[in-house]
């Protein structure tokens, strides 16, 4: 068979278990023609250095931010990703957004997506304007809401009957940075895989378009909204497969509903039975031997 011609860039976020985080950055350098581009958290600078894997083809961000749950930090630290794709002048067929804490499940992604070139995938569901569901750009969280609550807290709580009161017809805190008619909100999951061209396009209509980005400056979890919109309202949108590669589940608890649920061994029939090429959410210091099954499995 002859080799595959691709060249994908993936970019990644890492804050946390190095050790893990080059395992995963191991299965994705056995393609010899991919590049990785890493931003690793403000947060985490001292945890990591000097732990993560170096090599000619992994480029680290010029610029970090803290990243923190539910924030418009996770929205910047992919749009330096992007732009770091954009300037390095180098040509891709598909730039892969994932985390640090994935791993690949599956041989043959490469393969798959040599039959879709100028595709993109995006996992992307448009929400009624109406709907409780809009409730998370609609409404403006004060910073000290956007954070990751497992408990009662009463800032969670807050969160909870702001939605349920939009959803009624109420909003006691609206966002005054509207989107013109034209534009058509939509979520999905975060990860996709997408042409060099589309990523062009964000990023010099992010450069050129301030509004976009300050109308989500104070909404709850704009990373599953911002880059789904921009997206599916671009030229391009014709040219959108809504497919995610990525497998994972969402708790059902009030502690595990604001997350994917953590892998472990139990999880493996249930994961080898998915068409997904990725997983997450993966932990070192929960499963390791997950995470070893997989790497053996993609690596020998």
């Amino acid at each position: 068979m002859d080799k595959v011609d691709l060249r994908i860039a993936y970019i990644l976020m890492v804050h946390k278990n190095p050790e893990q985080a080059n395992m995963f950055i191991k299965q994705l350098l056995t393609d010899e023609q991919a590049d990785l581009y890493l931003h690793i958290d403000k947060n985490s600078a001292g945890l990591m250095a000097g732990k993560l894997i170096e090599d000619p083809r992994i480029f680290r961000t010029s610029e970090n931010v803290n990243v923190t749950w539910g924030d418009m930090s996770q929205v910047d630290a992919m749009a330096i990703l992007l732009r770091e794709v954009v300037r390095s002048g180098k040509k891709y067929d598909f730039i892969c957004y994932r985390s640090g804490q994935d791993m690949m499940v599956r041989k043959g992604y490469k393969e798959y997506l040599s039959g879709y070139k100028g595709k993109n995938f995006f996992d992307a569901e448009e929400i009624d304007i109406d709907s409780e569901k809009a409730a998370l750009f609609k409404v403006r969280y004060p910073k000290s809401t956007r954070k990751l609550y497992d408990t009662m807290h009463p800032y969670r709580i807050l969160r909870m009957l702001l939605r349920k009161l939009y959803g009624m017809g109420i909003n006691l805190l609206p966002n005054n940075s509207e989107f013109s008619s034209q534009i058509r909100l939509y979520t999905g999951a975060t990860w996709f895989s997408i042409s060099q061209e589309l990523a062009e396009y964000m990023v010099d209509y992010l450069n050129r378009n301030s509004w976009f980005y300050n109308a989500f400056k104070e909404s709850l979890a704009p990373d599953r909204m911002f880059f789904n919109t921009l997206a599916m309202n671009s030229p391009f949108a014709g040219r959108i497969i809504n497919q995610p590669h990525t497998y994972e589940y969402w708790g059902s608890t009030y502690k595990t509903s604001n997350h994917p649920v953590i892998f472990t061994t139990g999880n493996i029939n249930e994961i080898e039975k998915t068409d997904f090429y990725f997983a997450r959410k993966f932990d070192i210091s929960v499963d390791k031997n997950v995470i070893e099954y997989f790497m053996h499995k993609i690596i020998g």
